[in-house]
């Protein structure tokens, strides 16, 4: 957390790093809330599911997490925005 604290130029934690990757699979690839909870290891509010849903094995939500990854920008493209707005770059 402490390097990528020092790239991001402020402090992160992995509450922070959760809450984002909710914010983007909810708002940006309009994933259902309750696979996001799943995938933030949020244990399902029902009876139901708390003794039924299987919850350790979440392959089947492949697709949505690769959706979040390539909505994600990268660092270099991160720097080119930064760039474009006379912005001091981020650096590794």
């Amino acid at each position: 957390m402490n390097n990528l604290s020092e790239v991001a130029g402020l402090h992160l934690s992995p509450h922070d790093l959760r809450r984002t990757f909710t914010t983007i699979g909810i708002a940006n690839c309009d994933i259902d809330l309750f696979k996001i909870e799943l995938l933030t290891n949020h244990v399902p509010k029902t009876v139901t599911g708390r003794h039924y849903l299987e919850t350790q094995q979440l392959q089947y939500l492949l697709p949505q997490v690769q959706q979040i990854y390539v909505t994600v920008p990268t660092l270099e493209q991160l720097n080119e925005e930064i760039a474009r707005r006379h912005v001091p770059a981020l650096g590794l």
